[in-house]
């Protein structure tokens, strides 16, 4: 009797023994109702020690460990085999004699006890059965005898009608689905007129609208495409809503190549769309659509790839994801491609190449805005005017933008324009005066302001020596802006006499020094503000411009109209 609580065991030979023993088919169908993928034994029904025979130990320590998260699908396919194997040879293994169909409701419970549940396999059973069954004297169709709507009943005991029901239309069987409608909460107004539209339709497109139905995109391509190989006719069959992503369209009737197209594009089925169509203009048509799916998705690598392999080239598309990729070698190549197919002249070839040029220059600089690599990215820009624009000028400019007054300066005189040689050089002088002059400024401004400071501090100490302010007020860890606070609150009651004396520390005085820029240098910008204990804002920018770096901007991502990288 180890079988009894022994898992293993209970697989090989006890489940023999348990349907020899369990004559009452309700309590296999409560046996199998309630099995879980849990070990049962050592929780809810403990096993006690005295109950285990002798030899249990030995035979534990032998036996590999039970998978317990497939123990229900491994019972019911045990238990399955055996009570068909009995109901085929019309009795069980232990000679006990059984009648036809004797175990079809625990067979059943095993079908829909699986996970995930085999119902396809358990109606099957069902109408196999109804039919073996069935007698030519009977007036009753044969999936509505006694024994088939107890099956079904029984069936949905462990599963949703529903889900049988649209299980019995994946089937494509309309006289099972009847059956199963018949015997759950469905109305007839609406089960009925939806079987009997599928039974007047042609086979192939019966199909494809019930995989419609049941989101079965892929099959529904299948068979819309066989539908119009077997050359199906469409002249009797009237529009009708099917449900596309859960929305319901209105959409006309045909398995033409065009409404595979619309199937396609709208369920993105391309790949399978190439496989079944082998017409060298019907493939075309996909790629073209798989490309603009891909530019829409913001894939514009993948689409100029795929664009490269469509003979001819659409030159539009492959443009527009050239620059959307920002790829302007791929880009000009196109161009030159498009000229000699075009056969245009030089002079308007030369213009348009020109003004692609400085289109593509100018969407270069504005991508390298905020990036790190932005300098690298306009010296792409001057290549491009320079090589495939001939703008000379606009590549010294780029150039000078970028600050490599070196780079233009060879330029200019590599194209002999002395002039823009000339440009390059005064810029760097100019940038380099400009630099003088900033630092000579913000050092006179850090001495002037170093020497505010300390005129507010000796107000401060002289108010505290005279009790007039409190100790605790001056703290040299504290902020500037308390600093000033303390110090124009200590002067309030000594104002008369400082304003008197002509003292520094007159209120208006420290106002004054508070409100300028006591601690900022030339230009007013946060970045140059003197770092000190007493000034956080430098070194809170420069963690800010740390976190921030090589953050991409809004306006930096991929426009569908192309006209911005």
């Amino acid at each position: 009797m180890s079988w009894v609580y022994h898992r293993v065991l209970f697989l090989g030979t006890g489940v023999e023994s348990f349907v020899e023993q369990v004559e009452a088919i309700a309590h296999l169908n409560l046996f199998l109702s309630g099995l879980q993928n849990w070990d049962i034994t050592e929780a809810r029904y403990v096993i006690p020690s005295w109950f285990r025979e002798k030899g249990d130990a030995d035979l534990e320590d032998n036996i590999e460990a039970f998978d317990f998260a497939s123990k229900v699908n491994q019972i019911c396919n045990k238990m399955r085999a055996l009570k068909l194997d009995a109901e085929r040879d019309g009795q069980t293994l232990g000679g006990r004699s059984i009648r036809q169909c004797h175990f079809l409701l625990p067979v059943l419970s095993t079908f829909a006890r699986e996970d995930p549940p085999k119902l396809i396999e358990a109606l099957g059973l069902i109408k196999d059965n109804a039919l073996s069954q069935h007698s030519v004297l009977s007036r009753k169709p044969p999936l509505y005898s006694d024994v088939a709507q107890s099956s079904i009943q029984s069936l949905a005991f462990l599963a949703d009608y529903e889900l049988i029901f649209e299980t019995a239309l994946g089937m494509y069987d309309f006289d099972i689905s009847r059956a199963v409608a018949r015997n759950s909460q469905m109305d007839p107004k609406v089960y009925l007129p939806l079987l009997k539209r599928y039974a007047s339709l042609p086979q192939y497109y019966c199909r494809y609208e019930v995989d419609i139905r049941l989101k079965r995109y892929e099959s529904a391509l299948r068979n819309l495409h066989r539908s119009a190989f077997e050359d199906e006719s469409m002249g009797s069959v009237a529009a009708v809503n099917l449900e596309h992503q859960g929305s319901v369209t209105t959409t006309g009737i045909g398995n033409t190549f065009e409404d595979c197209m619309r199937l396609i594009e709208e369920q993105k089925q391309h790949t399978l769309g190439l496989q079944l169509f082998q017409d060298r203009g019907e493939r075309h048509q996909i790629m073209l659509s798989l490309s603009d799916s891909l530019m829409n998705e913001k894939r514009p690598t993948t689409a100029l790839e795929i664009l490269f392999a469509v003979r001819p080239i659409d030159m539009e598309r492959a443009n527009c994801a050239a620059r959307a990729y920002r790829d302007w070698r791929a880009l000009f190549s196109l161009v030159s491609l498009e000229e000699r197919t075009r056969e245009a002249s030089d002079d308007l070839a030369s213009q348009k190449r020109f003004m692609l040029a400085r289109d593509v220059a100018e969407e270069l600089v504005y991508s390298a805005e905020g990036q790190f690599n932005q300098r690298d990215i306009m010296a792409e820009g001057a290549r491009v005017l320079l090589d495939y624009g001939n703008d000379t000028v606009g590549t010294v400019d780029m150039l000078t933008r970028a600050e490599m007054w070196s780079e233009g300066q060879r330029a200019g005189l590599l194209h002999s324009r002395n002039d823009l040689a000339r440009k390059g050089v005064e810029a760097a002088v100019s940038y380099a005066q400009t630099t003088i002059g900033d630092l000579e400024e913000r050092c006179e401004t850090f001495f002037t302001s170093n020497t505010r400071y300390a005129e507010v501090l000796q107000i401060l100490k002289n108010a505290i020596a005279d009790g007039e302010g409190k100790p605790d007020e001056f703290n040299d860890n504290d902020d500037n802006g308390s600093l000033f606070s303390a110090a124009s609150n200590a002067s309030n009651s000594s104002n008369r006499s400082d304003l008197s004396s002509g003292s520094v520390g007159s209120i208006s005085s420290v106002i004054f020094v508070k409100s300028t820029s006591s601690f900022s240098l030339a230009g007013g910008a946060d970045s140059y503000r003197h770092k000190s204990k007493f000034n956080q804002i430098g070194r809170i920018n420069k963690k800010k411009k740390k976190k921030n770096r090589g953050r991409a901007k809004p306006d930096q991502e991929v426009s569908k109209s192309c006209k911005v990288w």
